[in-house]
């Protein structure tokens, strides 16, 4: 099956991305009042949310595309970070170890071409927000899962 890639050369870099790891536990409580718990995998799953608060209508445009071209969170596509990080360990993507040249891989986090995620959208809902005081710009955000 051939992957969707997500169109950052034509979507403006946000001004900001939240990221949170998942690592999903299962639990069982015991009747002695005490917990059980262990991961349900050694894997763990990270969700983005990259944050405009002022994107251009042109960005506005191909993002709301893109997201009904992959049918919200229907299908599955290439994400990448835009800031490359090197030297995280566990950061994982698809180039995992792979920094460019002259980069110290034990220490070096900055600018560069980030790691590569096989994800999908979070939710079947894109909210924009139209702020009549900034013409022509949207405030969105998006929740992008790593798929595990």
């Amino acid at each position: 099956m051939a992957y969707e890639t997500f169109p950052w050369s034509s979507i403006d870099i946000p001004n900001g991305i939240e990221v949170t790891e998942h690592c999903h536990t299962i639990k069982h409580a015991y009747g002695g009042g005490y917990m059980a718990s262990r991961a349900r995998s050694t894997r763990m799953q990270k969700r983005f949310t990259p944050i405009w608060h002022a994107m251009t209508a042109a960005s506005w445009v191909e993002l709301t595309t893109f997201w009904r071209t992959v049918s919200g969170s229907a299908d599955a596509f290439y994400w990448q970070f835009p800031v490359g990080i090197y030297g995280v360990s566990g950061w994982g993507g698809v180039e995992v170890d792979n920094p460019p040249a002259g980069w110290d891989a034990d220490e070096a986090i900055g600018w560069g071409d980030g790691p590569i995620f096989l994800a999908r959208f979070e939710e079947d809902s894109l909210v924009q927000k139209y702020d009549e005081r900034l013409p022509n710009r949207w405030a969105v955000s998006v929740a992008i899962l790593e798929l595990a």
